[in-house]
């Protein structure tokens, strides 16, 4: 996705409606780093960032990619696809509706950036 907004093309999202927990690099890390230093005999963790929809993760996503490339890409979904994939949550109940990202992405962001100018 990020490589062709890079390419100046436009994206489609075939499944909107699926449900995934976008967590962030950093965050996923801590939390294991955590889970091994711990005593606990805990067997199941469920470390969490941004639970939500496709459509919500991306369209934050898209707004953090052109606030930082200071240029507007094209995002299309695709709604009418049959869905195998979740479509509720099954460790929780919590799902946000409407994302915004907090963390920097300016290094993931200039990893693409890049990978693109190897190229």
């Amino acid at each position: 996705m990020i490589i062709n907004w890079l390419k100046n093309k436009d994206v489609v999202i075939s499944y909107p409606n699926y449900i995934r927990d976008n967590i962030h690099i950093d965050k996923l890390t801590k939390n294991y780093i955590k889970m091994i230093h711990s005593k606990s005999k805990k067997i199941d963790y469920f470390p969490s960032g941004y639970c939500s929809t496709n459509e919500a993760f991306i369209i934050a996503l898209k707004k953090r990619f052109e606030k930082h490339f200071n240029k507007k890409v094209n995002l299309n979904f695709i709604y009418n696809l049959k869905h195998i994939q979740p479509t509720t949550r099954i460790n929780s109940k919590k799902i946000k509706k409407k994302i915004v990202i907090k963390e920097n992405l300016k290094s993931y962001f200039n990893y693409y950036q890049k990978l693109i100018n190897k190229f």
